[in-house]
């Protein structure tokens, strides 16, 4: 195989990894024990469970919440886990295989080129698995229908990479009949056979399920916990205004929602000192920051662990951010304030949102890290969207 090729693969399992590094710090960061519901009467009631003990926490919408998150990362860790798992038994299976140089009897597919023998074997009428049929349910990026989730990434990465392969087809191995998940062919003409044990135990299967039963659960439950206006407002709201708010910078000096009056456009940035995304782009937002200065913008953080003033959690947060070197201003406001519900309302972390002039929020907020690429490209618009508006 192509040692590019190879390269890219082991940099696919990095970023896989350095993901759920980032799932289980965030998880780690929240503090606590586990989230009990049960119902009484027509109503729901939460309590936190710990050391044997259980503790009331159904007016503590915010503790239900960051405990609901932790339930949830849980679930996001076995799976970027399983993940991880598949691209490392891939690449360990693949690793060993070279890649055959282009001559003149190669053909080029998907900018590749595979061998003519290759070529004509691909082309091959195939005999399918004719059992089961109906549980071919999960189609590849090139149409192919698999049956299982894990199949599919399988799938989806080796036509990544070009590698010619068939599945769940007929292969006669002397007198017996098998349909193998993958038949990869070998730059030599040689076929690898791939198995795919890569069902989860009863046990593992029951979990996650119960796992996932229980998030939408409790993303139903948290739902129906009373909320005033402000705190339920929708940050996926297209035309929502950030709600008006009198605080202070993480120096102490006062600050009110009329900075957005100040500037051309403000993009907002939702953090807590616990979760490693957040703080992993603290140097792209830095750097954001310095750029939009000459547009007029500004980058401001909000890290939900400082709001009401929280000494020690505010001499966490200075302290990331002089780590990272960054100088753009932090702010907190009282959680009770419309601002502070506001705050408290957004269950994923990072998000950033873009703010014009009159305090609107521009377009939809940015779940995830800006240091993505697809995610910079969409505050770029989301900029640019303001600054048009700012002009008129």
């Amino acid at each position: 195989m192509n040692r590019r090729v190879l390269l890219e693969l082991r940099e696919i399992i990095k970023r896989e990894e350095k993901l759920l590094s980032g799932y289980r710090e965030e998880a780690k960061g929240i503090k606590g024990g586990q989230l009990v519901i049960r119902r009484k009467g027509d109503r729901l009631v939460f309590s936190e469970k710990a050391k044997g003990a259980e503790t009331g926490i159904t007016t503590d919408s915010r503790r239900v919440r960051n405990l609901a998150r932790k339930r949830y990362l849980r679930g996001e860790i076995r799976y970027a886990a399983k993940i991880c798992d598949i691209l490392k038994d891939a690449l360990h299976k693949i690793e060993g295989v070279p890649y055959a140089r282009a001559s003149s009897n190669m053909k080029e597919i998907s900018g590749y080129r595979y061998s003519a023998s290759v070529t004509r074997w691909l082309d091959d009428a195939e005999d399918k698995n004719p059992m089961a049929p109906e549980n071919l349910k999960y189609k590849t990026k090139s149409g192919i229908a698999v049956r299982s989730k894990s199949e599919r990434t399988i799938a989806d990465k080796l036509s990544q990479y070009d590698l010619p392969y068939k599945y769940d087809t007929r292969l006669q191995l002397g007198n017996r009949v098998v349909y193998p998940d993958f038949i990869i062919r070998r730059w030599d003409d040689k076929q690898v056979i791939w198995e795919h044990f890569g069902l989860m135990t009863d046990e593992e299967y029951a979990a996650l399920k119960a796992d996932a039963d229980k998030i939408r659960e409790i993303e139903t439950q948290i739902a129906a916990l009373p909320q005033d206006e402000a705190a339920s407002q929708s940050m996926t709201q297209t035309t929502s205004t950030f709600p008006q708010f009198e605080g202070k910078d993480l120096d102490g000096n006062s600050v009110s929602s009329s900075l957005f009056a100040d500037n051309a456009f403000t993009v907002v940035n939702f953090w807590f000192s616990g979760c490693k995304p957040c703080v992993d782009e603290m140097d792209d937002l830095n750097a954001l920051n310095q750029r939009i200065q000459e547009q007029g913008g500004e980058v401001i953080g909000i890290n939900t662990e400082t709001l009401d003033g929280n000494a020690d959690n505010i001499a966490a947060a200075k302290q990331i951010l002089e780590q990272a070197g960054a100088a753009f201003r932090n702010i907190y406001f009282d959680s009770a304030s419309d601002a502070g519900k506001f705050a408290l309302g957004i269950m994923a972390f990072p998000t950033t949102c873009v703010v014009d002039r009159q305090g609107n929020i521009v377009g939809e907020p940015i779940m995830g890290g800006i240091d993505k690429e697809d995610n910079a490209a969409t505050l770029q618009k989301l900029i640019d969207e303001a600054l048009a508006q700012s002009q008129q």
